[in-house]
C-alpha cells in the first residue's frame, strides 16, 4: 500500500506544495539494503514542514503547534 501510493504523495509535494527535492534519485539511508528515499534541496525535513506551513497561512489557516495550548 505504502510503495503504491508514494509516488502520487511525491507528485502532490511537488506540484501542489512546492516542495524540492534534491535530484530524482533514491538514496540510502542508514544500513538499509535498498535505496528508499529522497532528500530535500535543504537535507532535512524543514522543506516540507515549512511549504506546508506556508499553504496553510495562505489559505487564512492556523495550524495547532505542538507543546501549547
Amino acid at each position: 500500500m505504502l510503495c503504491r501510493e508514494a509516488y502520487g504523495a511525491n507528485r502532490k509535494l511537488v506540484d501542489e506544495i512546492g516542495v524540492k527535492f534534491s535530484g530524482t534519485l533514491l538514496k540510502h539511508e542508514s544500513d538499509r539494503p535498498a535505496p528508499r528515499s529522497l532528500s530535500t534541496i535543504n537535507g532535512s525535513g524543514s522543506e516540507i514542514a515549512n511549504k506546508l506551513l506556508a499553504k496553510f497561512a495562505q489559505a487564512g489557516v492556523s495550524p495547532r503547534r505542538s507543546g501549547r495550548r
